[in-house]
């Protein structure tokens, strides 16, 4: 290579690096921004929605923005280190910005809080949003072919992004946190900025030889390449959806999911981008072929798209579900093939370049705004996961023959031959579909007699009464004190902590089951059940055991996110709170155990009221309650905890449980020995807990008081909002 030659790939590959590197701070934003809104505005299905399609329309009116920014060719690299570095200073900021909008919108009707969320969010996005058009003007400035200019920009970028959301679900949030994170994020903005400011010196020369925008000139292709790019981010973002549930279903909703689930599809993406290269042609789009060739790549996005869920419960069988991402990046490959060939239909190689790929970037964007609301909000509530798959290929299926015919080659008979053949097998395709994906490794034909899929999640149950929401355990509809294979001993244990509890809240209905025994309590006159996923209504309105909960005028079910529902509502006061807590370590389930949390949950108790939640195991949510709270007592893997001592009397607790009372009749039937005898073990568990100082160490179904949980876990880290716990 000669010295000019290697002079001016200098910049090339400058350029490349940065647009790289500015794709992962990106990437770390969106996680860590989200991660922390949820905990503000709720992590029911609309906040989540309201928080993604913030950031996709941030992103997409700001490459409009970037489009008019453009049109300046000879300071293009310098307004790309301004936009950058303003980003930076707001991640720096940002979780502070949340938290005073979030306080200021807490108790606002729900429109407000939406729009706060959005604002926080969209005017950072609007700024990572024009970067894009920026550097595609510079980069067909210098090579005069858009196709290669923004299928390299967008290799570059996305691959930037996976890795980020690699490293953050393996690393990042698990070394740093969220404000850790988001100050590296901040710091990577700072030194992209200053790369390119020295980029910007460095190439002046080439600089000099751009000139300033001229008219608009659209190619013949402009518009069909809108349409194109609308429906082809609707499909894509639609396919993203139905994978994630899949993939977080099938992990048990984990944190990670998340992460590892954006990674592989932003990787597919920036392969895709590079196969596109390969197939743009000349400098000059060639309309027909391009056509003929979108509707090739549509076929396949579709089909592969469609594939990648059964595919996904049939390898899950076999191998842990981490490998089915491989199948999830290759899909998204074949969609990500898409946008450089539509930009190479639709953009001239000009000055004007960054302006025409903004429009088709907001249509891009707006079809998957449109693919968040409609298929997330409406269509995962009304179909279930098959139908919603063969919907979304049927769409698939009729772009491409469209395309195919606007190309002059008519390929209707292939299209309706794939058409026919997956009407055919779509059936055995998605038989026992959660089935597979629940048990894995150990599915042997099991049958869930009852599915209840939402737009919020899916509920199965199994033959014998255990339920699981997303994939993640949450309990048996099962009342029974004698056979108590869901220890439900410990429901019937809040009369043994608060002797009188009037008013109860319940924070997680699930199955039913345990709100049902605490509605039995003698001396109840008023419980507030908040529940995040409605789809458990309808399980329990067909159990008998629970069915009670919703005709019982004592009985209000909120459907709410219950820490947000905590936070609007500081008027409530309580006299006793149960939360049966699902496994620490499930996605957002730190929401519930944070520090910050239980000062919330403080708040609401009564005088001598006990806040009583499920550990699940968990030594850092045991230690957080015994820095937060002054009287902590564990009972089997629960706490008990109180801002006033406990009064506990074991013969107390008898009397009443010899007297307790359910929708299946007497919880005790003491004409039966075996009853008997089960009463004297649950009485003999109250045992083993002395003075909070001297209590000695106990079996785990023994009493531990605060001193002795604080010698045994003393050492654990305390669980906040920006640690997350354990969810990393």
């Amino acid at each position: 290579m000669s010295a000019p030659q290697a002079r001016s790939a200098a910049p090339l590959l400058g350029v490349g690096l940065l647009f790289f590197v500015s794709g992962f701070p990106a990437l770390v934003y969106q996680i860590a921004w989200q991660r922390a809104l949820f905990a503000l505005f709720g992590v029911n299905v609309e906040s989540v929605t309201v928080v993604v399609t913030a950031f996709m329309l941030g992103l997409g009116f700001g490459s409009l923005l970037g489009g008019r920014l453009s049109r300046h060719g000879g300071r293009l690299l310098l307004v790309f280190a301004v936009i950058e570095a303003i980003i930076g200073l707001y991640g720096l900021v940002s979780l502070d910005v949340f938290g005073l909008v979030g306080a200021a919108t807490v108790t606002a009707p729900p429109w407000v809080a939406a729009t706060g969320s959005l604002v926080v969010v969209f005017l950072p996005t609007l700024l990572m949003g024009a970067t894009l058009p920026l550097l595609t003007t510079w980069l067909v400035a210098r090579s005069g072919h858009v196709g290669r200019s923004v299928g390299l920009l967008y290799f570059v970028n996305t691959l930037g992004s996976a890795l980020a959301c690699f490293l953050t679900a393996w690393l990042l949030m698990r070394l740093l946190g969220l404000r850790g994170s988001t100050h590296l994020a901040a710091v990577l903005n700072a030194l992209v900025a200053l790369a390119a400011l020295v980029l910007h010196r460095r190439d002046s020369a080439a600089v000099a030889q751009v000139r300033e925008a001229g008219p608009v000139a659209r190619p013949r292709g402009f518009r069909t390449a809108l349409v194109i790019a609308a429906i082809s981010g609707f499909l894509a973002l639609s396919y993203e959806l139905l994978w994630f549930r899949i993939f977080s279903f099938a992990s048990g909703t984990r944190t990670s999911a998340f992460g590892l689930v954006l990674g592989a599809y932003l990787g597919g993406l920036a392969l895709g981008s590079i196969v596109s290269l390969r197939l743009t042609g000349g400098a000059t789009a060639d309309g027909q072929r391009l056509l003929s060739r979108l509707g090739s790549v549509s076929l396949l996005g579709a089909l592969m798209g469609y594939a990648v869920i059964p595919a996904t419960a049939s390898l899950v069988t076999l191998v842990t579900w981490q490998y089915g991402l491989a199948l999830l990046a290759v899909a998204s490959g074949a969609l990500g093939i898409v946008f450089p060939l539509v930009c190479h239909l639709g953009v001239t190689p000009d000055a004007r370049a960054g302006d025409g790929l903004s429009r088709l970037y907001v249509a891009n964007i707006l079809g998957s705004a449109a693919g968040s609301l409609l298929t997330g909000l409406v269509l995962m509530d009304v179909l279930t996961m098959s139908q919603c798959a063969l919907l979304l290929l049927g769409l698939g299926l009729v772009l491409s023959a469209l395309l195919y015919g606007f190309s002059g080659r008519t390929r209707f008979l292939l299209v309706g031959a794939i058409a026919l053949a997956v009407l055919v097998a779509h059936g055995a395709l998605f038989d026992r579909l959660w089935e597979r994906l629940l048990h894995q490794k150990d599915y042997v034909d099991q049958h869930f007699p009852e599915i209840v899929e939402r737009r919020g999640g899916v509920i199965t149950v199994t033959e014998d009464g255990a339920v699981f929401g997303s994939g993640g355990y949450d309990g048996w509809i099962r009342t029974d004190l004698v056979d108590d294979r869901n220890m439900i001993v410990r429901a019937y244990a809040a009369s043994l902590f608060h002797a009188e509890p009037k008013e109860v809240l319940v924070i997680g209905l699930a199955t039913g089951a345990w709100a049902e025994v605490l509605r039995h309590l003698p001396t109840l006159q008023r419980m507030t059940i908040i529940e995040i996923e409605p789809g458990y209504l309808e399980v329990i309105a067909r159990r008998p055991e629970v069915s009670g909960l919703l005709s019982d005028p004592r009985v209000t079910i909120v459907i709410d996110d219950g820490r947000r529902w905590l936070a609007r509502h500081p008027e409530r006061r309580f006299d006793f709170i149960l939360q049966n807590t699902p496994f620490h370590w499930r996605s957002c389930v730190s929401n519930l155990l944070s520090a910050d949390y239980f000062e919330l949950v403080k708040a609401h108790l009564a005088h001598g009221g006990v806040f009583y939640f499920n550990t699940t195991g968990s030594h850092r949510a045991i230690r957080t309650a015994t820095d937060a709270f002054p009287h902590v007592v564990r009972f089997v893997n629960f706490v008990a905890t109180s801002l006033e001592p406990f009064a506990l009397d074991a013969t107390r607790w008898e009397s009443v449980l010899r007297g307790y009372r359910t929708a299946s009749g007497p919880a005790l039937d003491l004409s039966d020995p075996r009853h008997v005898d089960r009463l004297r073990e649950v009485v003999a568990m109250v045992h083993g807990l002395g003075d909070d100082h001297t209590d000695h160490a106990s079996p785990d179904y023994d009493l531990e008081g605060w001193w002795r949980l604080r010698t045994r876990f003393g050492y654990a880290d305390r669980v906040t909002d920006d640690n997350m716990g354990t969810e990393w």
